[in-house]
């Protein structure tokens, strides 16, 4: 599945609805640019040499009608200089998109259940009945994101403590 970069997904909105740069700008109204934002600065952003705030980023979907999340997520991803972390976002937008081509890898119970272990046996035992609770509301992909981000996070942990 082609992701498209947070430029490409703002411009094909644009001619989408056969909108100038100028016209998109004059309907992105924010609280410092009541009165829409500059042609060079959606000019810019199109070109990929400027990556917007999330409030912009949430007015442009809003104005494009783009899917919001999709749209932070290209953002986020466009700022993140990680590949690491740029890899997780794509995955994020990828299961916010419904890509089933890249089902999990493997038991996501299993791998919660490791998750749930290592949070009880850390010192905040008395949240692990609010993480349980908050487990079971998630659909498999939202599980599978979780497990990425906190594996992620482990694997920062353990090489910032090994360069220690």
């Amino acid at each position: 599945m082609h992701l498209p970069p947070l430029n490409e997904l703002i411009r094909s909105g644009r001619n989408r609805l056969g909108w100038t740069q100028g016209y998109l700008a004059g309907q992105t109204r924010t609280t410092q640019k009541p009165k829409g934002l500059w042609v060079t600065y959606i000019s810019q952003i199109e070109r990929g040499e400027k990556i917007p705030s999330d409030e912009v980023c949430l007015l442009l979907a809003q104005v494009l009608d783009l899917d919001s999340i999709d749209l932070l997520l290209a953002a986020q991803e466009a700022r993140t200089p990680v590949d690491h972390a740029r890899e997780l976002i794509r995955n994020a937008r990828r299961l916010c998109r419904g890509d089933q081509a890249h089902p999990p890898p493997t038991s996501v119970a299993g791998e919660l259940d490791s998750i749930v272990q290592a949070c009880y046996a850390s010192a905040h035992r008395q949240r692990l009945l609010e993480l349980i609770a908050h487990l079971a509301d998630l659909d498999q992909a939202q599980q599978h994101l979780l497990i990425n981000f906190v594996t992620a996070l482990t694997d920062d942990r353990e090489s910032a403590a090994g360069d220690g």
